[in-house]
C-alpha cells in the first residue's frame, strides 16, 4: 500500500508543472473579419496580405461562409479557417443585442439609484 501511495505522490508532483502551464495559457483573441486591420487578418490561415486587402474591400461579411467571395478562398479553405478558430463575424444583430443589454443595465442602474434617493428622502 505504501508503494502505491508513493507512486501516486510521485505522479502528482510530476504533473504539477503541466497543470500550471495549462492554467497560464493565453486566451486566443478572436479576429472579427469586419473590423480587424490588415495586420490581424493575415494571422488567419489562407489569408495573406493580398487576400486581406480584398477582404477589407469586400466588407461587410455576414458569416465566415461569405469568405468564398474572396478570390482563391474555397469552401474547403473556409472550413480550415473555421477549424483554426481565430476568425469570426460580429453581425449587426449581435451588436444591437449587446447595445440593448447595455441600455437595459444602465436603465436598471438609474432606477436603483432613484429608489435609493427616494428611500433616503423619506428619512428626512
Amino acid at each position: 500500500m505504501k508503494d502505491l501511495s508513493r507512486a501516486a505522490a510521485i505522479l502528482f508532483f510530476l504533473f504539477i508543472p503541466l497543470f500550471i502551464q495549462a492554467a497560464n495559457l493565453p486566451d486566443i483573441e478572436k479576429i472579427d473579419i469586419n473590423s480587424a486591420p490588415l495586420e490581424d487578418l493575415v494571422k488567419v490561415i489562407h489569408i495573406g496580405k493580398v487576400r486581406a486587402e480584398e477582404l477589407i474591400s469586400l466588407r461587410p461579411f455576414f458569416s465566415l461562409d461569405d469568405l468564398t467571395r474572396i478570390k482563391g478562398i474555397s469552401k474547403t479553405r473556409v472550413e480550415d479557417i473555421k477549424k483554426q478558430g481565430l476568425a469570426w463575424v460580429e453581425t449587426e444583430e449581435q451588436i444591437e443585442t449587446e447595445k440593448g443589454v447595455e441600455n437595459d443595465l444602465k436603465e436598471k442602474e438609474v432606477k436603483e439609484k432613484l429608489e435609493e434617493k427616494k428611500e433616503i428622502s423619506c428619512y428626512w
